[in-house]
This record gives C-alpha cells, sequence and structure tokens, in this order.
C-alpha cells in the first residue's frame, strides 16, 4: 500500500512541476504525462520487446501520428531514439557488472552482439 501512495504521490508531483513550467522537456516531463507514462515505464521495463510505433501509441490510447507527435514535443525526441538511448543505457549498465555481450544483447532487444 505504501509503494502504491508513493507512486500516486510523485506522479502528483511530476504534474504539478510540469504544469509550472519547471521541467523541462525529457523523460521526467513524459512521465508526468498521464498517457506517455505508461508507455515509458513499460519501455524501461521490457527494453528487449520488439516495440513498434503502433504498439506504443495503442499502449498510450493515442493514433500513430498524435502519439509521435505528442511524445516528441513532450521528451524532446522520437519515441524510437527514445528506446534506442533507453536500450544503451541498460547495455552499459550491464555492461559494466561484467555480462556477456551476447546476453547483454539479449537483455535488451538486440538479435545479436
Amino acid at each position: 500500500m505504501m509503494d502504491r501512495l508513493t507512486e500516486i504521490f510523485l506522479i502528483h508531483l511530476l504534474r504539478y512541476v510540469m504544469d509550472t513550467g519547471k521541467v523541462t522537456p525529457g523523460a521526467l516531463a513524459g512521465l508526468a504525462h498521464p498517457q506517455l507514462a505508461n508507455v515509458i515505464m513499460a519501455l524501461h521495463q521490457e527494453p528487449e520487446i520488439s516495440w513498434s510505433l503502433e504498439t506504443m501509441a495503442e499502449l498510450a490510447h493515442m493514433s500513430r501520428s498524435k502519439f509521435a507527435e505528442q511524445f516528441r514535443q513532450i521528451v524532446g525526441q522520437s519515441p524510437g531514439d527514445y528506446l534506442i538511448e533507453w536500450r544503451m543505457a541498460v547495455a552499459q549498465n550491464l555492461l559494466k557488472k561484467d555480462k556477456p555481450v551476447g546476453w547483454v544483447a539479449n537483455e535488451v532487444g538486440y538479435e545479436n552482439a
């Protein structure tokens, strides 16, 4: 229950910060958006999935064009570029932990090293 309350508090805090203009575009701004937050959290939880623009748009309950436009405007980059950067960050973290390159590639959604 405390986890859920913390999550709700953070969402409200993020929305407040966004509404007052204290946050510039980026992942934090995307997490403050009620529809984009679902997509960003899903990308973070499962980077290995072969995400398509259509799949992400469905998750956000938007059309593909509206989703792509909103994502770029709020996050500051296209959904595809954001996913690539996230995958690279996850891969770097895993490689620093001495995980095998082939395994890391698989974990972040690439077919081979």
